[in-house]
């Protein structure tokens, strides 16, 4: 197995660790945490978990506030860091 293919499984492991936390904790991964998990990934750099709350609440035009909260949800899931 490459080194890449390695790296790859090892993400699908933690994604899947992530949605298995979340069933464990009874929430769900609603349309609107979906839409925030793909603006996450657009963002795809270094950046603080307040500015990229920031950046995704102006990009989707969702209150900060909302942005936040469901973000913490994902962040507690292992879903993002």
């Amino acid at each position: 197995m490459l080194v890449s293919e390695r790296n790859e499984l090892k993400m699908l492991r933690g994604r899947l660790a992530g949605l298995e936390n979340m069933v464990k904790l009874g929430l769900r991964l609603t349309e609107k945490k979906r839409m925030i998990l793909r603006e996450i990934v657009k963002i795809s750099g270094r950046t603080t978990f307040t500015s990229a709350v920031d950046r995704v609440s102006r990009e989707l035009s969702i209150p900060y506030s909302t942005v936040k909260w469901n973000m913490m949800q994902l962040r507690s899931c292992g879903l993002i860091i």
